[in-house]
């Protein structure tokens, strides 16, 4: 991606996201773990895979101010092989930051947050994430919960 391309973030159906996380997520797993659970489960904010969602109980936020209330979650996460490196990755991550940070009901001091492949967690780091709390395994695959809280 050259300099001068703009990077444009839309909403986009959870349809349109599955070929992207079979590719990335999941090559070989089952088609449950490429869906995000229906809207009726959790509080669905947007169509790029946010909720607004707590920090799990067991950890402890590693920020000056935390409201459960002011977070948001996101999932399922994914880009393409190809796209990688660009920034895309980087664009889309710092839109949700904005989201957080300008939605009324979350605000400056909110908290983004999500459960990283602990093979990302470098990048999310370099992105101004903390690590919260200690990995865990879901199936195989070792994960750690990443967060940052937006400026107030």
């Amino acid at each position: 991606m050259g300099s001068s391309q703009e990077v444009r973030v839309e909403q986009i159906t959870l349809a349109e996201t599955y070929p992207a996380r079979r590719a990335v997520l999941y090559p070989n797993g089952p088609d449950a773990k490429i869906h995000v659970p229906p809207a009726s489960e959790k509080e669905m904010v947007v169509t790029i895979s946010l909720f607004r969602e707590p920090l799990p109980h067991h950890l402890t936020p590693p920020f000056s101010s935390y409201n459960p209330v002011q977070t948001l979650r996101f999932r399922k996460f994914a880009c393409l092989k190809p796209h990688q490196g660009h920034g895309f990755g980087a664009k889309v991550l710092q839109h949700v930051f904005d989201f957080a940070r300008l939605d009324p009901e979350l605000g400056p001091g909110s908290v983004v947050w999500c459960d990283a492949r602990r093979s990302t967690q470098e990048w999310y780091l370099r992105r101004g994430m903390r690590t919260i709390g200690e990995g865990f395994l879901k199936g195989d695959i070792e994960y750690i919960v990443v967060g940052i809280q937006n400026s107030t």
